[in-house]
């Protein structure tokens, strides 16, 4: 791999294209002792740039926060190793770079991601699921093809594509079948890059685009994968599977990146399982809720269409029956006739009454039905007016758990402190203690009460103050 070393001005040198300063911003802690460290030792000149691809300037590959110091010292110029880079060694570089912050800052795991996902909705990157060209494979000339009986029948997945008599012949239609496709295999939470949402994928064949993507491709891609047994695939570390699903939140604008900017990987782990898993059962309740309702309008509009045939029906043969009733008091027939026309006639009166009856009785049962999906949907809703409060709370039990304090209060400890300073440090942490326990008698003492405690609390001081004018009266 060519390389050469020059002097170039830090203007003139851009960050690594990969990298999102604005999602995974400077430490600034980590630039501070680089700041100290080019005042001992100088900058040391061994960060790898290449030439930006449109001829101006330079990209940096990795060492974002040494240039930052470096120009923050007043360093205008320095030496550089300028190396030829491709996009795929560009973005593998800056992961490196990022691997010391993964265990205390998972935005540079969610940067890393980022930055794969957006590589291969961009072409930067080979596609992990490239679309078939329908092109024979020599190692697999007969791809696609298998025996039944004494034919040969060719499918994609579970798609048959039909019974042939030679086993070219089905290879063949195979690979007419598969081209412009690409063969996922009905893999499991895909997600379609730039995106990262997950997607259901079914039947292999059925998409074509080539920018789908897992967990495990993304894992494989930064070397983060772990072992799934003797002669199984191996599978993603569970970083990156909580890495993706906080990207798929933030995307959907469930959470924003300063609700996790703080937190460790238990922290985030727990805290974007919950939230997909309220943001998922609010979608499936709403999905069921329409459903149901649509379900509901079908069969009212079932019910009317029914109710309308069968009162038509009764009306026809009341109708009949009037005329011929009609018909016999012209006639002057026998009396007998004219009575079985009466009861007849009562008889529908009473059918037609049953009817209706029914009709309202299905009715109510479906407006009970809309009452009750109506009653589940507001306690929905009425849970999500209480989530900010809910995320107040965590954030503040967050601050309230955090222990680094206590890791810098120990580490001092142990230092040869004088009796004064010791003693100094003993009451001030004595004092925080105090402190908290005042805070947690304030939580429960400032609840808010209840409209019945009020009155009697109003009532009581009213009785206090009669008491007192009572008494400076008597005086």
């Amino acid at each position: 791999m060519k390389e050469h070393l020059v002097k170039i001005k830090l203007n003139d040198v851009k960050p690594n294209p990969n990298r999102d300063l604005k999602f995974n911003p400077y430490n600034e802690e980590k630039i501070a002792a680089l700041m100290a460290s080019i005042g001992e030792t100088g900058f040391w000149t061994n960060v790898i740039v290449r030439q930006a691809p449109e001829g101006k300037g330079y990209e940096q590959a990795y060492g974002h926060h040494r240039i930052e110091a470096a120009r923050r010292s007043g360093i205008t110029e320095a030496d550089f190793v300028v190396r030829e880079l491709d996009e795929n060694m560009m973005l593998k570089v800056m992961e490196l770079e990022n691997q010391e912050d993964y265990r205390y800052c998972p935005l540079s795991l969610l940067e890393s991601v980022k930055a794969v996902v957006n590589a291969l909705a961009s072409g930067r990157i080979a596609p992990f699921h490239p679309v078939e060209t329908g092109e024979i494979d020599p190692k697999e000339l007969f791809k696609g093809a298998s025996k039944i009986g004494d034919k040969w029948k060719a499918k994609i997945g579970d798609d048959y594509l039909g019974i042939f008599s030679t086993k070219e012949e089905a290879a063949k239609a195979y690979r007419e079948a598969i081209k412009g496709r690409v063969l996922l295999q009905g893999l499991e939470n895909a997600r379609c890059a730039p995106s990262f949402v997950p997607k259901s994928v079914g039947v292999a064949g059925e998409v074509r685009e080539s920018t789908y993507y897992t967990a495990v491709n993304i894992a494989e891609y930064l070397g983060k994968t772990t072992s799934n047994g003797v002669g199984r695939p191996r599978k993603a570390d569970p970083k990156v599977f909580a890495a993706l699903d906080a990207l798929y939140l933030l995307e959907v604008k469930s959470i924003k990146t300063s609700d996790i900017k703080d937190m460790n990987w238990s922290q985030l782990g727990k805290f974007v399982a919950e939230i997909k898993q309220r943001r998922e059962r609010a979608n499936l309740v709403a999905t069921k809720t329409r459903k149901q309702l649509e379900e509901i309008r079908i069969a009212n509009l079932q019910l009317q269409a029914e109710q309308k045939e069968k009162e038509c029906k009764v009306e026809e043969e009341r109708k009949a029956l009037v005329k011929k009733l009609a018909e016999a008091e012209t006639e002057r027939k026998a009396k007998k006739l004219q009575k079985e026309l009466q009861v007849a006639l009562k008889k529908k009166a009473e059918t037609q009454e049953k009817i209706m009856e029914d009709f309202k009785e299905k009715r109510r049962v479906l407006e009970k039905k809309v009452e009750q999906i109506n009653k589940e949907d507001a306690e929905m809703k009425q849970a999500d007016v209480y989530l900010p409060l809910r995320k107040e709370t965590d954030r503040i039990v967050h601050l309230l758990e955090r222990h680094d304090e206590e890791e810098e209060i120990k580490a001092l400890a142990r230092k040869a402190l004088n009796p004064n300073d010791r003693k100094r440090l003993s009451d001030a942490a004595l004092a925080k203690g105090a402190r908290c326990e005042d805070m947690a008698k304030l939580i429960w003492n400032s609840a808010p009460k209840s409209a019945k405690e009020s009155l009697k609390e109003s009532a009581k001081r009213e009785a206090t103050k009669r008491r007192a004018e009572t008494k400076g009266e008597t005086k």
